[in-house]
């Protein structure tokens, strides 16, 4: 009896086949709830990577909370300002004059750093600071001022320094600065 007792012990303490573990451990469960995770993110960003914003036809009113915003005059250059002042571009300058109206009852600050142009290549252009133009004086302002009281309409003028070669210019405008949508209007 004391040599079954013995063998016994001895298999609970150095079993031939060890114990199995459970399928799904406390780790592997919150790693396949990690990976579905981020599975569903990236096919939430694709799709939204993936589909093309409408684009808005030329001089046609855009409603972007809480301010319309719409395309006026599009005008090509190949310098700014003149005489000492004036600045050659290293393509061309596209000058984008925008409306922007407040349609809200309250006041609100216009945000000038949300504006670019996007070529039919992709590319995407940023305003030109006028420093960088070299010319304070000379050069449109963007806006007149920082804030629109209700029912108020400004005039803002971009100017933009593009490749000659390039062609099928939009504005783009973001609606969302976190998430990263944004509208287009069309430049052609």
């Amino acid at each position: 009896m004391a040599e079954q007792f013995e063998r016994l012990r001895e298999h609970a303490l150095y079993p031939k086949h060890p114990a199995r573990s459970p399928l799904f451990s406390g780790r592997a469960f919150v790693f396949v709830i990690a990976c579905v995770v981020v599975f569903l993110f990236v096919v939430w960003q694709g799709t939204r990577l993936l589909a093309q914003p409408e684009v808005i036809p030329f001089g046609r009113e855009h409603a972007i909370y809480p301010f319309i915003y719409s395309v006026q005059r599009v005008e090509t250059s190949t310098a700014v300002g003149t005489g000492l002042l004036g600045r050659a571009a290293r393509g061309v300058y596209k000058n984008v004059t925008i409306s922007v109206r407040n349609e809200n009852s309250k006041r609100h600050a216009i945000a000038q750093d949300i504006v670019s142009v996007v070529d039919a290549a992709g590319q995407e252009y940023y305003p030109l600071c006028r420093s960088d133009l070299g010319s304070c004086v000379e050069l449109p302002k963007t806006f007149t001022q920082n804030f629109l009281d209700p029912d108020e309409e400004v005039l803002g003028v971009f100017v933009f320094d593009v490749p000659a070669e390039a062609t099928g210019f939009k504005l783009k405008i973001l609606t969302d600065v976190f998430s990263g949508a944004f509208v287009l209007f069309d430049l052609d």
